[in-house]
């Protein structure tokens, strides 16, 4: 317990505790500021102790892939306390009883840990990504992310990071349809993260449309006129651009599910 105290208070150990788990993540100070939301003068502030980050940093951090129990108290928190600390309260208090919250966790949530969500490998770290047994753009209903996943698929979490992947918003499903190859064919794997829900003009995203189902599509947003709807499949007799104005167009923007921010192509 004084242990605990002790290292709490270290407050000017922060910084490089920050530094650490920034280089751990193999990320500049440039590209960890673009992740959390902070200029790179911030960041270099932060790391050598000169000013605080705040507590919108530090969330900003976490869902990056930082480990915010090490900056905060020096003290790595065992995986599987991770796992439950939304359940169980604030960082610090779950590693003071690790031991019994550990225990309570397998006895109310038997199924819960049997895939490992963060590992390392070699010394790397990894984080899974849940894959759910849905498929987007065939039409006939939407997909539901609610549901438990049928597995999970690992990736680094330095790439996870390196490209603002957060895992835990993050969800694997299946692409079917033609209209967006070459980039994303009938059956390919695609990644989305359901953080990313404001449109930005030329990505994919996939969304709910009231008359087709989930869709697969690369929107461009006309600002206050219209959002034109993409196939990036070359033919337009096929897959005609669309364009959608008024209540159409706000269906869409209300209804993203989330960015497509990685494929995988079986061959």
């Amino acid at each position: 317990m004084n242990t605990v105290n002790r290292k709490v208070i270290q407050m000017d150990k922060l910084g490089t505790r920050l530094r650490e788990e920034r280089e751990r993540l193999g990320l500049t100070q440039d590209a960890w500021g673009q992740l959390v939301g902070v200029k790179k003068n911030a960041q270099f502030n932060y790391e050598n102790n000169k000013r605080s980050p705040s507590g919108e940093y530090l969330i900003a951090a976490r869902e990056a892939g930082a480990d915010i129990a090490y900056i905060l108290t020096g003290i790595r928190v065992p995986a599987v306390v991770k796992k439950v600390q939304e359940q169980y309260g604030h960082a610090i208090a779950v590693a003071k009883h690790a031991d019994e919250i550990t225990a309570d966790y397998y006895i109310k949530n038997p199924d819960a840990l049997d895939a490992d969500h963060e590992f390392e490998l070699d010394g790397q770290p990894f984080a899974t990504v849940a894959r759910h047994d849905v498929q987007a753009a065939a039409g006939g209903g939407y997909i539901n992310l609610d549901g438990p996943p049928i597995d999970h698929l690992a990736f680094s979490k330095r790439w996870l990071a390196q490209n603002g992947i957060y895992p835990g918003s993050s969800a694997l499903i299946t692409a079917r349809g033609a209209s967006m190859e070459p980039s994303i064919y009938d059956g390919d794997l695609v990644m989305i993260d359901r953080n990313k829900r404001e449109i930005q003009s030329g990505h994919i995203y996939v969304y709910n449309d009231p008359a087709n189902g989930t869709r697969i599509k690369r929107l461009e947003v006309v600002p206050g006129h219209a959002i034109i709807i993409r196939s990036d499949n070359p033919d337009q007799s096929k897959f005609p651009t669309e364009h959608c104005t008024a209540e159409a167009m706000n269906a869409i923007a209300e209804n993203i599910v989330g960015e497509v921010v990685w494929s995988g192509h079986k061959w």
